[in-house]
């Protein structure tokens, strides 16, 4: 009887280290560096960052608001094999416009991508951005696809400690 209690507590151990293992963070952590060829060290760091903020999430009550940003930047995200990077970002666009303030009614716009509209040149920029395009690829990045997740998150945990938490500074 004691050699089967021992047993079932080892068994039981050994399926909570598993479980500890295979962590949503964990696996977060470990397809992010499978992509980045993050050496043992860098591993080690990204993924206790990961452990942390984890603790921070739950130490807040913000424990589903967290798995469902892991779980967006898991499903989401992509590898860029050419650039060994990480992406949660939708494709920068050209489609946005920015007023320069400039007149030119009197002097033609010369600056990159603006045309002169209503009196003022007025620039074809980046999406979200000041920076000035021609095409879709002269922009790199668009909108965090996880941006909704990282909001919420945010807003739990300012709303559980009473002041700005700015969770994600670092992770976007």
């Amino acid at each position: 009887m004691r050699d089967q209690l021992s047993l079932k507590t080892l068994l039981l151990i050994g399926m909570a280290l598993v479980a500890a293992a295979c962590s949503l963070e964990s696996e977060v952590c470990g397809e992010v560096c499978d992509c980045e060829h993050c050496n043992d060290y860098e591993e080690d760091v990204s993924c206790a960052m990961y452990d942390q903020l984890a603790d921070v999430a739950d130490a807040y009550g913000c424990d589903g608001e967290w798995e469902d940003y892991l779980t967006c930047v898991r499903d989401e995200g992509s590898c860029n094999e050419e650039e060994a990077r990480w992406e949660m970002s939708a494709p920068g666009r050209c489609n946005g416009t920015y007023d320069t303030g400039v007149d030119c009614t009197t002097v033609p716009c010369t600056m990159p991508s603006a045309t002169c509209q209503g009196g003022t040149c007025i620039q074809t920029v980046c999406e979200g951005t000041t920076s000035s395009c021609d095409t879709d690829e002269d922009c790199s990045d668009g909108q965090s696809l996880c941006a909704t997740q990282a909001e919420a998150i945010d807003e739990c945990v300012t709303a559980a400690s009473g002041r700005d938490a700015h969770f994600f500074m670092d992770l976007d």
